[in-house]
């Protein structure tokens, strides 16, 4: 029947969720360094110019809310596949903790988005609470763009890095036959 082949397209196999054949991770991957840093971007924006909290302010909660479920979601996944082809520790390590910031940052941000418009409609300017919100939430964007660059880059290092060196060892071979062949 054809509702079948979504369910086809969607399958368990050997505790790994993939899509079309391939592992969720790397699919899910891709919206997390989408979301992720434009959102947390423009969080420290929105921080920085309170004009533009009225016109981005939602759209960068909403953004946040879907780096940070993806955060989550790829970890999980990152898991099952790492159970599957091993584990590349550090990538692992950095990834829960991206995953754990990214709610904690997401909850922040959120609490001092509607604290903050709280304040502004009693017309007065901010409160402590809410100034130690903004501190933290872009502190914490600042440790959320470190984290998704070492979770990004220990990522590639694990897959590319082995194809990389065998990719320069066989440029070399071909390179070194072609010599003795000419000499």
């Amino acid at each position: 029947t054809c509702l079948d082949a979504p369910m086809q397209l969607i399958a368990e196999s050997s505790n790994l969720i993939t899509i079309g054949g391939l592992p969720l991770h790397p699919l899910v991957v891709h919206v997390v360094v989408v979301f992720l840093p434009v959102s947390v971007l423009g969080l420290m924006a929105i921080i920085v110019v309170p004009k533009w909290r009225t016109h981005y302010g939602w759209l960068t909660m909403g953004g946040l809310v879907i780096g940070m479920l993806a955060t989550v979601l790829a970890a999980q996944a990152g898991e099952q596949l790492a159970a599957v082809t091993g584990v590349p520790s550090d990538h692992s390590f950095y990834g829960q903790g991206l995953a754990l910031g990214s709610v904690l940052l997401t909850g922040t941000a959120i609490v001092w988005f509607l604290v903050q418009r709280n304040n502004r409609s009693r017309r007065r300017w901010g409160s402590g609470l809410e100034w130690l919100l903004s501190v933290a939430s872009f502190v914490g964007s600042i440790i959320a763009l470190v984290l998704v660059t070492m979770v990004g880059h220990s990522g590639a290092t694990a897959v590319w890095q082995a194809k990389m060196a065998q990719a320069q060892a066989g440029q070399a071979g071909a390179a070194a036959s072609q010599s003795a062949s000419q000499g």
